[in-house]
């Protein structure tokens, strides 16, 4: 059987892994933490109890997309004068 890791049953569900190690801790799983597997048996349990929990798919982080929309509209402070220019035209 495959062993899958806290983290990645979380991202698969759209959820936090603390969230994830703590239904784990109810069932009395002993993982330490976000890095340990856990068996498939296991996992199957957690992604059947968070089925349809989260239908939408998780959005990005606020301040990614911040960092985005700051990434596009960059001012060259040196030698371009305060022309606007997009990091993707370098």
């Amino acid at each position: 059987m495959a062993k899958a890791r806290v983290y990645e049953l979380a991202k698969e569900l759209g959820v936090g892994n603390k969230e994830i190690l703590e239904q784990l801790k109810k069932k009395n799983v002993e993982v330490k933490n976000h890095m340990s597997t856990v068996e498939d048996n296991v996992a199957e349990e957690i992604r059947r109890e968070n089925a349809g929990r989260n239908e939408e798919p998780a959005k990005a982080e606020p301040a990614a997309e911040k960092a985005a929309e700051r990434a596009k509209s960059e001012i060259c402070e040196g030698c371009c004068e305060g022309d606007s220019f997009r990091t993707s035209d370098r």
